[in-house]
C-alpha cells in the first residue's frame, strides 16, 4: 500500500485520502465483490460453514492491513474482532 503524505500533525490530509481512494478504487471493489461471492447467508443454517468462511475471510484482510484480528466463536454465529497497533 502506498504511503500518504501527512500534515504536519502525522495525519493524513482529506484530499491525500481521497487520491488514495480514487486510486485503488479497482482493488476495494473487488476485495468487496470477492467477499459477497462468499454465500454466507446467517439466517439459514446450511450455510453456516460459509458465515465462517466470510468471517475468516475479513480477519485475513484485516490481518493484511496491519491490524491484530481474529476470530472469536460465540453461542451463535462467531464474530471478527480487530485492533489496531499502538501508535
Amino acid at each position: 500500500m502506498e504511503s500518504l503524505v501527512r500534515n504536519p500533525r502525522g495525519r493524513a490530509s482529506l484530499q491525500n485520502v481521497l487520491a488514495h481512494i480514487d486510486g485503488q478504487r479497482q482493488q476495494f471493489e473487488a476485495d468487496l465483490f470477492e467477499l459477497l461471492r462468499i454465500p454466507s447467508v446467517s439466517a439459514d443454517p446450511a450455510y453456516a460453514p460459509q458465515v465462517k468462511n466470510a468471517a475468516g475471510w475479513v480477519r485475513d484482510q484485516l490481518s493484511g492491513m496491519g491490524l491484530a484480528a481474529e476470530v472469536i466463536e460465540t453461542g451463535g454465529h462467531a464474530i471478527v474482532y480487530a485492533e489496531s497497533p499502538p501508535v
